[in-house]
């Protein structure tokens, strides 16, 4: 006899199981669509309580929903229910048809709706940290009083990427502007934004250790903030940069809103690009863990690593991956000829995903299975 689905875990607007649970600012969770539906017709307080909604920002709520995909782990019978793709316009016709609770007056104190929510860091657009290891020459420092201009020409996922023949390393602008940053010695430490008082907010937390093989080094790198993206593009992208033989990013949690979807990522992926030489051109393993990886940054990253010669191991873990990013990084699991496929690669970890069925069968068509060990889940 099947138990009945807890309230928790049913969305207060659509009444169905919670495929992607975000909260709002006033601490309820919603399935995604139907919540960001509710905000799109123009409303700014809760469909529950009808107070205002200090933001329209949406956090993703991990914990339940990793209760709610246990739960149907135990319960087969509502794996349909939980994985089938959201009916946009049902969702419009429930909130157009169903009563919901009267808006409360609005104090003009709160922060409008739409406006941009605090964070613990607001350095400049482009983060110009205390580069780690030997600077490159004794200008480096007074380099990095203020932000390179030619990073002006690179805003955004593809602006910068235009730059370049192919679409996917960097450009020749990007190149000179990070010429202050190289490191030609990796070393273990803190990557800060300077501020008035020399001392500024944490960027990056850096642990390194020599290649296995001597080939580069291997790092082990904490993102901190959204910005911490920038300053590991720049050292990246600096020619004099010592090779790297793995790359591992993460954030402690999703919970921590570390996204890739910002001009930081899009450097920082050109940069992996091995056609550009320099510190990625020999890369062996990379991993991001617990960073959100928008649709637009996982193609990105997917044409940047196209045919890498060496990246034997990529991972995209519990990075919130939709159906096409995970489409688009799986090509370069492909046979050789087809479509991207890159003859390096022999593991392909793409767990802790939010994967509809059916693009996890595509993928297992798609990779080479004989070459490539694919996880997807």
């Amino acid at each position: 006899m099947s138990r009945t689905v807890p309230d928790s875990f049913t969305c207060p607007i659509t009444a169905e199981l919670m495929a992607d649970p975000v909260s709002t600012s006033d601490g309820f969770s919603y399935e995604r669509e139907a919540i960001t539906e509710w905000l799109r017709g123009g409303q700014s307080t809760s469909p529950l309580t009808g107070a205002p909604l200090d933001h329209a920002q949406l956090v993703p709520n991990h914990a339940l929903r990793s209760a709610i995909q246990q739960y149907v782990a135990d319960q087969p019978d509502l794996a349909e229910q939980l994985y089938r793709p959201r009916d946009v316009s049902a969702i419009r016709a429930t909130i157009g048809a169903r009563q919901w609770a009267p808006p409360q007056l609005i104090a003009a104190e709160l922060l409008p709706l739409g406006a941009p929510p605090p964070v613990p860091y607001s350095g400049p657009a482009v983060p110009l940290g205390v580069p780690i290891g030997t600077p490159a020459d004794d200008g480096a420092a007074a380099a990095a009083a203020a932000p390179p201009a030619a990073w002006s020409d690179a805003v955004g996922l593809t602006t910068g990427a235009a730059a370049s023949a192919a679409g996917a390393g960097l450009s020749e602008a990007e190149v000179a502007a990070a010429a202050a940053y190289a490191t030609p010695r990796w070393e273990s430490g803190e990557v800060r934004a300077p501020d008035a008082r020399g001392a500024g907010a944490p960027l990056l937390r850096i642990r390194c250790a020599a290649g296995a093989d001597g080939g580069g080094a291997a790092l082990d790198v904490d993102v901190l903030h959204d910005d911490g993206l920038g300053e590991l593009a720049s050292r990246l992208a600096a020619r004099g940069t010592a090779p790297l033989a793995a790359l591992r990013l993460g954030a402690a949690d999703l919970q921590a809103g570390v996204s890739a979807g910002g001009a930081g990522f899009g450097r920082l992926a050109r940069a992996l690009h091995a056609g550009d030489g320099g510190a990625c051109a020999g890369l062996r393993e990379l991993a991001l863990r617990n960073i959100e990886l928008p649709a637009a940054a996982a193609r990105l990253l997917a044409a940047s690593l196209a045919g890498h010669p060496t990246l034997a191991s990529l991972e995209l873990w519990n990075v919130e991956l939709d159906d096409d990013g995970a489409l688009a990084v799986g090509a370069l699991g492909a046979p050789a000829g087809e479509g991207g496929g890159n003859a390096a690669l022999r593991e392909l970890n793409l767990g802790r995903n939010l994967l509809l069925p059916q693009t996890q069968q595509a993928l297992e068509q798609a990779v080479d299975a004989a070459r490539v060990r694919l996880r997807a889940y």
